[in-house]
């Protein structure tokens, strides 16, 4: 009879392959972690740009004026300027920034829930965006300015007087958060 040579691993070996993983996963967490905090950033620009687009195009298709923000308590737009939180878009024809009893909420939705901040700086100093019936911004040009909650992010969408964003990457480590 004869005896099949036993196969394995020897416990060298075995703390070999380990400590090597353990390496490559040390080397490895970093970046995925600024990967994900990058994808979801990404997620939240986006977010931003297709609700801009999408008020812009309610209002040609609309014939009336609509308005982008942050409503506070009293269905006001908020002037602070920080737009995390729930973004709502309204047909707005009295231009006032006030969702009035006659005016229609268009849709509301939570923008920026990766971000530590979300500035919009336009040069008339509104905490909103209008657009006018024939896509135009009412605002002039203005400015987004993305933060991650952990900075490594950083970004701005540029808005023109036509209702057309272009995206700036990344901003300076200077810039204010």
């Amino acid at each position: 009879m004869s005896t099949s040579k036993l196969q394995g691993f020897t416990l060298l070996e075995l703390v070999i392959v380990l400590a090597t993983l353990a390496i490559l996963a040390s080397l490895a967490v970093p970046n995925f972690t600024v990967f994900l905090e990058r994808n979801a950033s990404e997620s939240d620009i986006n977010l931003i740009k297709k609700l801009i687009y999408h008020a812009r195009s309610s209002a040609i298709d609309s014939g009336q004026h609509v308005t982008l923000c942050v409503l506070d308590d009293k269905q006001k737009c908020d002037k602070r300027s920080d737009w995390r939180g729930k973004v709502t878009e309204f047909l707005d024809p009295n231009r006032n920034g006030i969702v009035d009893n006659n005016e229609r909420i268009l849709q509301e939705t939570i923008a920026g829930r990766h971000a530590s901040s979300i500035k919009w700086r336009s040069f008339n100093r509104r905490g909103y965006l209008q657009f006018s019936p024939f896509g135009l911004s009412t605002t002039s040009n203005g400015t987004f300015t993305y933060c991650s909650q952990s900075n490594i992010a950083r970004h701005q969408l540029v808005l023109n007087r036509q209702g057309r964003l272009r995206k700036r990457e990344p901003i300076g480590k200077n810039s204010t958060c």
